[in-house]
């Protein structure tokens, strides 16, 4: 019986960091499950264009599912690489809703943040990368934000620092809540003299490279040095961390069961 996984990602235009996240969490799951046909998938129609005018053709989900039908897989394992169950893991649900009747088994693991012990894990994951924060120092996370529900899950995992006793780790979004407004608000009643900014997301692309590390004047470390802190930036996108790629596959490992 043909195994597959196809791992289902927002995508990036940026080669380096694609290959560096993205690519890392597919290589580390083909080298896990090697009898299994491992395939990617962007939900970003935006960036597949933009690929495909680079000569480089990433399917959608639902071309990607009738591939691993026409290759002869009977169970599919899914793996989105979404940091929060929002928008987009909610269309690709619905995708595999569509297309379960294909498949002997389709299963869809969860994504990052999906659980008080990954909320756990994450905040452990991404403290180590930063042993020695002092208190003049502030770690804050920049996440995407959305509409939907699934928004909870940043101040969730704020809270999970503050479990941990770091208080000084604070995590924000541009589309969603808490927003840079709330984090200026926590960075007032901190005072900080430094702050460092690093992405709560996959990838380190365009987003965090315009709007997190951008020169423009509406970059948050723009922002940040027109209030007096230190900034620094971090372009290292969560699947770069290997604690934090391990939470992805123990979600994949669970639906391979």
């Amino acid at each position: 019986m043909k195994q597959g996984i196809l791992v289902v990602s927002f995508g990036t235009s940026v080669p380096g960091t694609r290959e560096r996240t993205i690519g890392a969490i597919e290589g580390e799951a083909a080298l896990r499950w090697p009898e299994a046909r491992v395939a990617r998938a962007f939900t970003s129609p935006t960036i597949r264009r933009k690929l495909a005018r680079e000569g480089l053709a990433v399917d959608d989900v639902p071309a990607a599912l009738r591939r691993m039908e026409e290759a002869g897989v009977a169970r599919l394992a899914v793996l989105p690489t979404y940091v929060m169950g929002g928008l987009e893991y909610q269309g690709l649900l619905e995708d595999c809703a569509q297309a379960a009747g294909r498949f002997q088994s389709l299963d869809t693991a969860p994504p990052l943040l999906s659980s008080a012990e990954d909320l756990r894990a994450a905040a452990a994951a991404l403290a180590g990368c930063h042993p020695g924060l002092g208190k003049e120092e502030a770690l804050v996370l920049m996440g995407h934000g959305t509409s939907h529900p699934g928004d909870f899950a940043y101040a969730a995992l704020e809270y999970a620092f503050r479990d941990r006793g770091m208080k000084n780790v604070l995590v924000a979004t541009v589309e969603g809540w808490p927003d840079f407004d709330c984090l200026t608000r926590r960075l007032e009643e901190l005072r900080p003299r430094r702050v460092t900014l690093r992405p709560l997301m996959t990838t380190a692309g365009e987003h965090i490279r315009n709007d997190m590390a951008g020169e423009g004047p509406d970059s948050w470390r723009s922002r940040l040095l027109g209030l007096g802190y230190q900034v620094e930036c971090v372009l290292e996108g969560l699947g770069e961390i290997p604690a934090a790629r391990e939470i992805f596959l123990g979600h994949l490992a669970a639906v391979m069961q």
